[in-house]
């Protein structure tokens, strides 16, 4: 059958003059040629999307796992989804890098947390210190002198800053 419509093609061109006849075959090959190219690149993206695919479908079947047993580990989440990404060329870290990143961030959180926990025992202590100078302040305001007025509303003042947490 094909043969059939090429015998018909090449009658039809030879119509067309020796000339045309050869520039038309040149532009057929060079069309063939690219039709053949643009099918490798298809197949070549076809199997890129076929890996894909199975790769997510892995990390969906990781995360089925994770939110169904609504627990992790590294023996059938961690290790398995680091492998499929892996498998699917998205390398990340390697080992001492990644651990020394995230090392750098667990030791800057326990670091924060002390500090914050000084922060707050330092601003417990001054609110006990601006509550002291308040209430004197309060006292000494009967006699009426401009510095007792003056730390009793920068007393006042600082600790209601303090209070909120300021």
């Amino acid at each position: 059958m094909s043969e059939k419509i090429i015998e018909h093609i090449v009658d039809e061109l030879m119509q067309l003059g020796e000339e045309k006849f050869f520039k038309t075959l040149q532009l057929l090959h060079i069309v063939i040629e690219k039709t053949g190219e643009k099918n490798s690149e298809i197949e070549d993206l076809r199997a890129k999307l076929e890996a894909a695919e199975a790769v997510l479908e892995k990390i969906n079947n990781i995360r089925n796992s994770i939110v169904g047993t609504q627990t992790i580990n590294w023996s059938e989440h961690i290790y398995p989804l680091v492998a499929a990404l892996n498998e699917a060329g998205l390398k990340g870290m390697g080992y001492p890098k990644a651990r020394k990143y995230l090392g750098t961030l667990i030791e800057r959180t326990v670091t924060a947390e002390k500090e914050y926990e000084k922060l707050q025992a330092h601003n417990a202590l001054l609110v006990k210190a601006l509550e002291f100078i308040y209430n004197t302040a309060a006292k000494d305001i009967g006699l009426v002198k401009f510095e007792t007025i003056k730390i009793y509303i920068c007393a006042r003042d600082a600790l209601n800053r303090a209070r909120k947490g300021e």
